[in-house]
């Protein structure tokens, strides 16, 4: 099917792997320099998709082909949740 096609591409290492990894150098940075400027529920969510972040990009050298595996943890980073206990309210 042509969807899964342009999909598969998308999430393709060759396309979102860059942009993750330079997103996860400087999230602990902005992190840092943040904490106590934001409520700490927000907080906590910045702090969760980074760690979702952390875990795309490890997928992404462990796995490049594993394409169900990168659209979950995709998912993941684009609603802040915890990588090890799943997503809120978006699944």
């Amino acid at each position: 099917m042509i969807v899964d096609v342009v999909m598969q591409h998308l999430l393709s290492k060759e396309v979102l792997y860059q942009p993750m990894q330079e997103i996860r150098d400087k999230y602990p940075p902005w992190l840092e320099a943040n904490r106590g400027q934001i409520d700490a529920e927000e907080f906590e969510r910045y702090e969760q998709q980074y760690k979702c972040i952390v875990a795309l990009c490890s997928a992404y050298e462990t796995e490049p082909n594993n394409f169900p595996k990168l659209m979950e943890l995709l998912q993941e980073v684009g609603c802040g949740c915890s990588a090890a206990g799943g997503c809120c309210d978006c699944h």
